[in-house]
Order: structure tokens, then C-alpha cells, then sequence
């Protein structure tokens, strides 16, 4: 009777626990929609890169609209690169080109192809529309060669 007892007790707390998770995953899905830019190619000392931006818009679990620009760079004609080859700085900005948000300048590291960096804004007025147009930074040799990406398409999608 114990061993019935305890397995019984064990799978309800097991039911429970994956109750839980789940409905804690299902809570925190919310709406979003991306909108990505055209791929920019560069080259620089013998690397050949890709860079683009992408634009996010949603809303939270908690009713708040939100946007993220995310800039991406990667080296297509190599395995790895060395740290520091590239750089990106992620920026979105709402319709009318005044920037709304700027991320810092993250650099490429260890045994990576290339960098990806996001910056968010909660609480975005869901009455204008954003795209994303960040910056990137390959090596050169001497210095870094500094570039935008192309401007995403701008997404006024908040459901």
C-alpha cells in the first residue's frame, strides 16, 4: 500500500510540474511580427560578409507593445573569424527617421562566423510604424571599415 501510495503522490506532483511548465509557456507566447532587410555584401581584408537588420514588433503577456532592431554580420567564405573582425550596433526608428533606440557596439569573439546584437523598447506607441537600420564594422587590416545595413521595411503589426 505505501508503494501505491508514493507512486500515486509521485505522479500527481509529476502531473502538476508539467502542468505548470506548460501553462507557464503558454502564458508568456505573446504576438509579434518581423520584418527583415535585403542583405548587404561586403568584403574586407579576403573575408566576404553578409550583414542585415531586422525589425520586431508585439505585445506582451501584460498588454505592452514593444520593438526590437536586431543587426546581424557574418562571414560567409570562412570557418571562424578572429575576435573582434566584425561589429554590429543595432537601431530602429519610428517612420518619420527619428531613432528611437541604439545599442552599443558588440564585436565578434572566440571561435564565432560573425555577430548579432538585438535592442528593445517596451512600452512603444502602437500608433506608429518602426524599421530597423543598424551599423556594422568589418576589419580591414588597419582599422575597421564601417557600414549601414539596408533599411528594413517598416511594420506597424502589433498583434
Amino acid at each position: 500500500m505505501n508503494t501505491l501510495m508514493s507512486k500515486t503522490i509521485k505522479s500527481f506532483f509529476c502531473g502538476l510540474i508539467f502542468s505548470t511548465v506548460l501553462g507557464g509557456t503558454l502564458l508568456t507566447a505573446n504576438a509579434l511580427s518581423s520584418s527583415k532587410s535585403n542583405i548587404m555584401r561586403q568584403s574586407a581584408n579576403g573575408v566576404s560578409y553578409e550583414a542585415y537588420s531586422t525589425v520586431t514588433t508585439g505585445k506582451n503577456i501584460y498588454g505592452n507593445y514593444y520593438v526590437t532592431g536586431y543587426t546581424n554580420v557574418e562571414a560567409t567564405n570562412v570557418s571562424t573569424l578572429r575576435s573582434g573582425s566584425c561589429g554590429v550596433q543595432p537601431r530602429f526608428y519610428s517612420d518619420d527617421h527619428s531613432i528611437i533606440k541604439s545599442g552599443d557596439w558588440t564585436y565578434s569573439s572566440g571561435n564565432a562566423t560573425g555577430v548579432g546584437s538585438t535592442v528593445m523598447w517596451i512600452d512603444a506607441d502602437s500608433s506608429k510604424a518602426y524599421y530597423a537600420q543598424g551599423s556594422f564594422k568589418i576589419f580591414n587590416g588597419n582599422g575597421y571599415d564601417e557600414y549601414d545595413t539596408w533599411r528594413s521595411p517598416s511594420l506597424r503589426d502589433f498583434t
